[in-house]
């Protein structure tokens, strides 16, 4: 995914798992847009948070990768 980030002040972002990398993972001050890649699991749902710091500011919030879905190729 792609998403644009706006800040007052030079940001960092931190992702809790190695799964969810964003790029870039910092940025001056402005407006930046960054792409979130998730190399998720093809069995179960992964879960992580990922943090953006901005001066004295810090937001941290959730992410979810979920499995790939599988077709049967018996039941067509």
């Amino acid at each position: 995914q792609v998403r644009k980030i706006t800040t007052t002040k030079a940001w960092t972002a931190v992702s809790s798992k190695s799964w969810l990398t964003f790029s870039p993972a910092s940025g001056s001050a402005g407006e930046t847009t960054v792409t979130f890649t998730a190399r998720g699991s093809l069995t179960e749902i992964l879960t992580a948070t990922w943090t953006i710091t901005a001066g004295d500011a810090t937001k941290t919030l959730g992410a979810r990768c979920l499995p790939a879905p599988t077709i049967d190729p018996n039941t067509y």
